[in-house]
């Protein structure tokens, strides 16, 4: 299991500025969190942070072969791009949960010895996965431009990372409440994420899907942020309806899931 990075010696958390336990306090906390593990995940690599890049790269561009070449199954127009859009969105969201979800058990030695609250270490997973993605959206924005389909529905795309977020915070306080005492949580997750992944539409149009299965792809909170990155870069029809779900499903989690993160965070000391 990794062990999520701790504060030097010789590193001050706090805020110069911000009085202590404030809620600024708190937020410079978890952004120095989540900076360094931004910093982390790359280190020791050749290539650094050009990963991010790369990864999801190579990804499109094999899964675009397999399905246009090989299998010869997609007419999408400018499917590579419709193919790392999805991608890329998807690997924030999941990369925030997976992290959120460990992320009390990883930081246990923390939590033992520094009177702090246990919800920095879930929102800086997120953060530091939405940092990679912000750079990320850069290279979706050049696609955009080489394929001739950015437009002024670009100015939709900020909206994509901000969902991202909020239904991977929402999901990842909620699972990461129960993984210190219960750790097969984060193999059902990896599972549910999965089976999420495939019922999302990141390799396929939505229009092959069976018109009674439909209601199912609707109420996927995913859908609607995967739809709204493509209206934005493909400049692809707008959809309402699965974008008014995300939001609705982003605050339902979020409420949620910081609800139930609060209860049952008081524990973390001893079980993690």
């Amino acid at each position: 299991m990794s062990t999520a990075p701790t504060p030097a010696a010789n590193e001050q958390l706090p805020l110069a500025t911000a009085r202590e336990g404030s809620l600024l306090h708190w937020a410079g906390i978890t952004w120095l969190l989540a900076k360094r593990t931004f910093r982390l995940r790359y280190l020791g690599s050749r290539l650094g942070l050009g990963w991010a890049f790369v990864q999801p790269l190579v990804q499109a561009t094999v899964l675009t072969f397999l399905f246009t070449e090989v299998f010869k199954v997609h007419r999408v127009p400018h499917y590579p791009l419709y193919v790392l859009s999805g991608v890329m969105t998807w690997q924030a969201f999941a990369g925030g949960v997976n992290g959120a979800t460990t992320s009390a058990v990883d930081n246990a030695s923390l939590l033992r010895k520094i009177p702090m609250p246990a919800l920095v270490f879930p929102l800086s997973q997120v953060v530091s996965v939405l940092l990679v993605y912000l750079l990320q959206c850069i290279v979706l924005v050049i696609g955009a431009i080489a394929f001739g389909t950015a437009g002024l529905q670009l100015l939709l795309l900020p909206l994509v990372p901000l969902l991202v977020g909020l239904i991977a915070t929402g999901i990842g306080c909620f699972t990461c409440a129960f993984h210190p005492a219960i750790r097969d949580v984060r193999f059902v997750v990896d599972s549910a994420l999965l089976m999420l992944f495939y019922a999302t539409p990141i390799l396929y149009d939505p229009s092959r899907i069976p018109a009674s299965l439909r209601g199912f792809l609707a109420i996927n909170p995913m859908y609607g942020v995967v739809s709204l990155a493509r209206t934005a870069l493909l400049q692809q029809p707008y959809e309402g309806t699965a974008l008014a779900i995300s939001f609705g499903a982003a605050a339902v989690l979020v409420v949620v899931g910081l609800l139930v993160f609060r209860r049952r965070s008081a524990f973390f000391a001893d079980l993690a």
